[in-house]
């Protein structure tokens, strides 16, 4: 806002004066309406009189009261332009007083504003720290996941490669085992049906022999001849004796089979001697004669028919001796060698110090038939 100043009084001049004509300018000056009244008042006593030369001495005497008139004129111009200015100047004083208290309020309302500003930048600041700051710690927790998530990816992985490694392994070792069970089968197969073969060879061959002999037989009970003496009836068996080394283990196995029907308490030798045999099933029905005898002193021969090589025999052994104590001995014929080894230890400890399979025996297999 322009402020113009009076350059007879030095006082700001109002616009609205200057717009409605009680304060002029003149040229590059300003006069307040004030000083224009003042001016204006004065203006008739600074007329200069004509002086008449040579007047009568009556017009003298008019010159003093005219001269007070004057006076008193301008005393009044004075006073009137001092009362003007007065006003104005209470006027001026009051508007700019008036003004003052506006540019007060503005300056307040600016500094208020400035202040609302400033705490709102501070608040700003302060919520861009805070910001900031959870940021930061939001970045850092996100780092950590996702190294943690790393981490666990990675054991994951290796965990998963060491399952399929060891499942690899493991099938890998089922594979191998089957394939050698396979093999050991298909060998023991192939070996039951050479023996097969055999055994058919040699009952082709006993049925000649029987052939032969019910000819002979025949022969003799049409030619008469002395009378032969009648053998005792328990020593029928001793005639399968020899037939326990013939040559063709299919003779071998009927003699044990014929030998185990008897139902004679001295076959129990014979039977045990058949242990022995090269052949695995001549092996295998002398195991399970001996549980057919039901005799207690056919445990030792039991236990040991029950550590032979082959996984058959052992568990005709095995049923033998369930058969004869009349309780499963909980012996598992494929198990390792050191757990059969160890069973049979078990076995022997318990049955072998009693008399038979009564109250002894029984107490040491107990109820469930476990050492």
């Amino acid at each position: 806002m322009e402020v113009i100043f009076c350059d007879v009084c030095n006082e700001s001049i109002p616009l609205g004066d200057l717009e409605q004509g009680r304060a002029v300018r003149r040229g590059a000056r300003a006069v307040c309406a004030a000083c224009e009244r003042a001016m204006s008042a004065q203006a008739p006593t600074g007329e200069q009189t004509p002086v008449q030369t040579g007047a009568p001495a009556a017009d003298a005497g008019n010159a003093k009261p005219r001269s007070r008139t004057l006076l008193w004129l301008s005393v009044i111009g004075i006073a009137t332009a001092g009362f003007a200015l007065h006003r104005n100047l209470s006027e001026r004083s009051a508007a700019l007083e008036q003004s003052q208290r506006t540019q007060e309020g503005l300056l307040g309302a600016l500094q208020s504003q400035l202040r609302q500003a400033q705490s709102m930048a501070q608040s700003s600041q302060a919520l861009g720290h805070a910001q900031h700051s959870q940021l930061s710690n939001a970045t850092a927790e996100l780092d950590q996941l996702r190294q943690q998530l790393s981490e666990l990816q990675e054991a994951q992985t290796r965990s998963t490669q060491e399952r399929q490694a060891q499942e690899t392994e493991r099938v890998d070792a089922l594979r191998r085992s089957f394939e050698a069970q396979l093999l050991e089968r298909e060998r023991r197969i192939e070996e039951m049906g050479m023996r097969v073969a055999r055994a058919e060879d040699g009952m082709r061959e006993l049925q000649m022999r029987f052939d032969v002999l019910a000819q002979a037989a025949q022969e003799l009970r049409e030619t008469p001849g002395p009378p032969q003496p009648s053998l005792p009836q328990d020593a029928a068996w001793h005639a399968l004796l020899p037939r326990l080394k013939d040559e063709n283990p299919s003779v071998r196995w009927q003699t044990v089979d014929e030998l185990s029907r008897t139902g004679d308490p001295a076959v129990l030798e014979h039977v045990v001697m058949a242990l022995a045999d090269t052949d695995l099933f001549v092996r295998m029905r002398a195991a399970s004669a001996l549980g057919e005898l039901k005799l207690e002193a056919a445990l030792p021969a039991i236990l040991d028919a029950m550590g032979d090589a082959e996984p058959m025999v052992r568990e005709a052994a095995c049923q033998s001796l369930k058969l004869l104590t009349g309780r499963d001995p909980r012996f598992d014929p494929s198990a390792s060698d050191a757990e059969r080894e160890k069973r049979l230890r078990a076995l022997r400890e318990a049955l072998l110090p009693g008399s038979g399979t009564g109250a002894g025996a029984g107490a040491a297999l107990g109820n469930s038939g476990k050492v």
